[in-house]
């Protein structure tokens, strides 16, 4: 019971400086595909304090030949934990002790050298990392305390101890339930935005809207600096940018000729050659991009509804639906 309470006790540990480590590229190194560490991050997390726990055991047992009982028993006659002094100096206080010390500097470089990440939301879809990163900290400093008044009651043996050490471990078990498993549950609190685009006060490519239930702010109300940003960059496209992009397309279809000596075709003076074609479709593909880039829009037309809007002569209604799509490159980049 003291070795599964022992290595409980150090994955809690592991966790925030695992945690912290996910945090470090994901703000300071603006990495947005940490996913593929994942598996690692699990191996170690999970995987450390069991190697601490059999290191313990290997030691106490192979080189100082103390039995199981000795290693993980009884501490002032009724708590059952790591009677070693020393071993417990060790693998109990000196190794969550590190860990903290890599969260306080990730967490401070974070806050004083890379400010920007604020404004984002890379931690929950909806909801800025402002705004989210706090309430980490909190669970970790919950977590933190709570074990301190249990290392002080096993240490000096006070009531008063063991009693803080159970009011901040339900605390710490209120705080997860309500903050991660009601105010972060989408069936009870809907936080992720869903977009949809307006143009001219009707669907088409221009602003953007939270949908009811959502759980972001409507119109006229307080929305995050970014999306502030996005909405007014899709207010500045031009609204026939669409219907220009379709036109330009269908002009420059070339009008050819039949030779008269081999029956080849040829373009006829006021056409277009097949350079200037190939220039033409780069470069639109070129304005597509950084229009994309710009305001996180894709157009979610398909080629056949592409080339049917170029026959008509690039006559699209208003009401054409874009969709907005996460643009996998770091701002910084751009």
């Amino acid at each position: 019971l003291a070795a599964i309470m022992h290595y409980l006790y150090l994955c809690q540990f592991n966790w925030m400086l695992i945690q912290s480590v996910n945090f470090w590229y994901v703000l300071v190194m603006n990495d947005e595909h940490t996913e593929r560490r994942y598996l690692l991050f699990f191996i170690l997390s999970w995987g450390l304090p069991a190697f601490v726990v059999i290191l313990l055991l290997i030691v106490l047992r192979g080189i100082y030949h103390q039995s199981i009982f000795q290693i993980y028993g009884l501490i002032h006659g009724d708590l059952c934990f790591i009677p070693n002094v020393y071993a417990a100096l060790f693998t109990a206080a000196l190794i969550p002790l590190m860990c903290l010390v890599v969260v306080f500097v990730v967490f401070i470089h974070a806050y004083q050298v890379k400010p920007q990440w604020k404004a984002y939301d890379d931690i929950f879809r909806g909801r800025t990392n402002a705004a989210e990163i706090p309430l980490i900290l909190y669970l970790f400093a919950l977590i933190s305390i709570t074990w301190l008044w249990g290392g002080l009651h096993m240490a000096y043996r006070h009531l008063w101890m063991l009693v803080l050490f159970v009011i901040f471990n339900s605390l710490q078990g209120l705080y997860v339930f309500v903050v991660y498993f009601i105010l972060h549950n989408q069936m009870c609190c809907p936080m992720k935005a869903s977009y949809t685009v307006e143009m001219n006060g009707h669907p088409g490519p221009g602003s953007a809207f939270f949908t009811a239930g959502s759980g972001m702010p409507s119109a006229g109300g307080e929305i995050s600096k970014s999306t502030q940003n996005l909405i007014s960059a899709m207010e500045e496209v031009p609204a026939d940018w669409e219907r220009a992009s379709l036109r330009q397309a269908s002009q420059v279809t070339p009008d050819f000729k039949p030779s008269p000596q081999n029956g080849a075709s040829f373009p006829t003076a006021g056409g277009y050659g097949q350079g200037s074609l190939i220039a033409d479709e780069e470069s639109q593909e070129f304005d597509d991009l950084i229009f994309a880039l710009k305001t996180g829009v894709g157009l979610s037309a398909s080629d056949n509804e592409s080339g049917q809007g170029s026959q008509e002569g690039g006559t699209m209604t208003d009401s054409q639906i874009l969709e907005l799509r996460r643009i996998p490159i770091a701002d910084t980049h751009l």
